[in-house]
């Protein structure tokens, strides 16, 4: 059933609320696989550890060379290694194939490029998913709020149509590769934000995007999590 887990994957787990008020949504990585039963860190938000109860029902999403699987787990024991606090995972259910349609957003805080498409520019692109040499329009400057594998949330100064397209170029680094990402996305909302005068907030869904891309996108976040994580431990 778990065979194809791997120490090292990342997980998104989402917990499900008794009381039908909303799920949290936490990231961890797996640390060691016996038999039935998963070992993983215990997540960590907002700078505390996140002590899940021992019985409570998990929606898990693990991150695999091979794709993303999902598990209904039970969290059934917590531990100390060291510095790390650890939690027991058994799966109650079928670990099986799942193509995700909303993923865990990372708040952030970087620039990005976005420039405007007139349609045949969109059209161009989804045939030949080749990044244009010219662009009819000028880019805007903004910054990343948000990131997640499907989408991103940007702060600007510029006023972007609901369901136009657009076109985002930044910069991610992991362990392993740098990456100027350049990405086709879908304006889904632009709405004025109150706090700052003539900016807004848009929510951006990426469309047509290469699954190395998006896989990239995933482990950036994974990454800066842990990052998080580690910190504040006192690891860093």
């Amino acid at each position: 059933m778990l065979n194809v887990l791997n120490v090292g994957n990342k997980i998104e787990i989402n917990q499900i609320k008794r009381d039908d008020s909303g799920n949290n949504v936490y990231v961890s990585e797996v640390l060691d696989i016996k038999g039935d039963l998963i070992t993983a860190a215990m997540p960590i938000s907002g700078g505390h550890i996140i002590p899940l109860e021992k019985g409570a029902k998990l929606e898990t999403f693990f991150y695999t060379g091979k794709g993303i699987y999902k598990a209904e787990c039970l969290m059934v024991d917590r531990a100390k290694e060291g510095n790390i606090y650890t939690m027991t995972l058994k799966a109650v259910s079928d670990v099986v194939k799942f193509q995700r349609r909303q993923y865990y957003r990372l708040e952030s805080m970087f620039s990005v490029n976005i420039r405007s498409l007139q349609i045949d520019e969109v059209l161009e692109y989804t045939k030949t998913h080749k990044t244009p040499e010219t662009f009819a329009n000028e880019a805007s400057a903004g910054m990343i709020l948000d990131i997640s594998g499907g989408g991103v949330r940007v702060g600007t100064n510029t006023k972007f149509e609901r369901d136009s397209y657009i076109f985002l170029c930044f910069n991610l680094e992991t362990s392993e590769n740098k990456k100027k990402v350049q990405v086709l996305g879908k304006v889904i909302d632009c709405s004025k934000n109150e706090l700052t005068a003539d900016t807004y907030n848009l929510r951006v869904q990426y469309k047509e995007i290469a699954t190395d891309v998006r896989d990239f996108i995933i482990k950036f976040i994974f990454e800066e999590q842990r990052r998080i994580q580690r910190h504040e431990r006192g690891g860093e």
